[in-house]
């Protein structure tokens, strides 16, 4: 009988305080760019007008938990040690994996793949994609999604500032404000190493119980109808608000994470004519206040023939001196010089240092090999009055992702200013700004391509990037 279609289902009937929890962490691993997750159904509706979930990694669970499980925490990487609760499912009924249902071998069973979504079945979406016989998990009475942020604290969490927020699990009474997230601080139970799914059961209902499940239930499942705190997600796919576009090239050849490919892309739209204007008021509000239209971009400037008299220097650190700077913008009428180092995935890199002379090596500070400060020699050695190359003006910057934020060096925090690629990409979504550059399909492609790197998550931008495809698949457009 192959690829026969398994739909039984098992509901789980015991007592909802003996019920077990399964946090289904989601949006977690590099596998997930540019593929189509099987978590995204999560938040959708199906077309018979039910919630079926998928929990990762591969939509399967050990016989032990069969009929056992009765409510989800859909969660998301926050720190170490610290989820996000970004849904609730309760309820929950079994949908068998193939192991489960006697006399039916799993090879030859799609658990799911027959349920429609738009039209088109679980099957048809996936083609193409990662795991291709298990479907759906569970099918769920309610969905909830929560109207502030929940953070789940594990027992072995970091030190983080979300740990000085306080515990507020064990006082029900408190009330929230509006905007003030919720902790829930666990104490016996360390987050899973490497599992993306994690099951927590009463302690006097299970051999592996854990006396946190209580602190859960009571804080979050027992208040599911507390409007202060949850609201009954719909998921309807009619209603769903997410922007469908259609890929660019960006997204064909897969380089948003270029640093390389950003960078040129940056120093080609910079230094066209036709938004000169556009990027003059753009460092104006960065600061830079007399910026003038006949500035050229540099890529990957080589500071080293420059700053050759510092490297020959007796008794300095050799070949420190040394390096190329992402973007060099300069602007010789205004006096200005623009230094704009671009980090996506990468940090700050150093370089060892040699030749130390015996005479100065006791002592000399170890930081002049980081590249920043490399940049900052290099910037002040051409506005120094006694060389040639005199800028009044000097502004360096780090962009980044808002994901990932490189720590600047406290001697150089002066120096340099963080400029996030969401303050960029918010500027240039401004109404009036976008009239400049919408109907260049170039210039559009670029600001779409960064918009990843704007979420304060990586998870985050996988979840939206997951749901997008989810619906070009929908209406046959991908």
């Amino acid at each position: 009988m192959k690829n026969r279609e398994e739909k039984t289902t098992c509901k789980n009937e015991s007592s909802k305080q003996q019920l077990g929890i399964v946090l289904n962490r989601m949006y977690a691993g590099q596998y997930l760019e540019h593929n189509l997750g099987h978590e995204v159904i999560n938040f959708f509706r199906a077309d018979d007008g039910n919630h079926y979930l998928y929990l990762n990694a591969k939509g399967d669970f050990a016989s032990e938990h069969v009929g056992k499980i009765g409510y989800m925490f859909l969660v998301k990487y926050h720190a170490p040690g610290v989820v996000e609760v970004v849904g609730m499912a309760t309820g929950l009924e079994d949908v068998y994996k193939p192991e489960n249902c006697k006399g039916l071998k799993s090879d030859n069973v799609q658990v799911g793949g027959e349920l429609k979504y738009g039209g088109v079945s679980l099957s048809s979406l996936f083609q193409g994609f990662q795991q291709q016989n298990i479907f759906v998990t569970y099918k769920a009475a309610k969905v909830y999604v929560p109207v502030r942020r929940i953070f789940i604290q594990f027992a072995n969490a970091a030190k983080t500032q979300l740990q000085q927020a306080g515990n507020l699990s064990s006082d029900s009474t408190h009330v929230l404000s509006q905007q003030e997230p919720m902790v829930v601080s666990l104490t016996a139970l360390n987050q899973a190493k490497t599992s993306l799914k994690q099951y927590i059961y009463p302690s006097n209902s299970h051999p592996k119980g854990c006396d946190d499940y209580g602190v859960l239930y009571r804080s979050l499942i027992a208040r599911c109808d507390d409007p202060k705190l949850w609201q009954e997600y719909d998921g309807n796919i009619q209603k769903k608000s997410v922007a469908q576009r259609q890929p660019s090239l960006f997204d064909i050849c897969q380089i948003q994470d270029n640093e390389n490919c950003i960078s040129n892309a940056l120093a080609y739209f910079m230094m066209d004519k036709k938004y000169r204007e556009l990027w003059k008021k753009f460092f104006k509000t960065k600061g830079i206040d007399h910026l003038d239209g006949s500035y050229w971009v540099e890529r990957e400037y080589d500071i080293s023939s420059v700053t050759k008299e510092l490297n020959d220097a007796q008794d300095a650190i050799q070949n420190v001196f040394t390096g190329r700077i992402d973007l060099l913008l300069v602007d010789n009428v205004g006096d200005n010089l623009v230094v704009i180092e671009n980090k996506i995935k990468s940090g700050v890199n150093s370089i060892a240092a040699k030749n130390l002379s015996k005479s100065n090596s006791e002592g000399m500070d170890s930081v002049y090999v980081n590249q920043l400060f490399r940049y900052d020699a290099f910037s002040k050695h051409v506005t120094n009055k006694e060389t040639n190359c005199t800028f009044k003006h000097i502004y360096k910057y780090v962009l980044a992702p808002n994901y990932n934020i490189p720590e600047i060096p406290e001697a150089l925090q002066e120096e340099y200013t963080i400029l996030t690629y969401k303050d960029l990409h918010e500027y240039l979504i401004d109404n009036e700004v976008r009239k400049e550059w919408c109907e260049d399909t170039n210039f559009s492609a670029f600001v779409e391509a960064i918009r990843k790197h704007t979420y304060a998550y990586i998870g985050d931008y996988l979840r939206n990037e997951m749901e997008e495809i989810f619906m070009r698949k929908m209406s046959g457009s991908c």
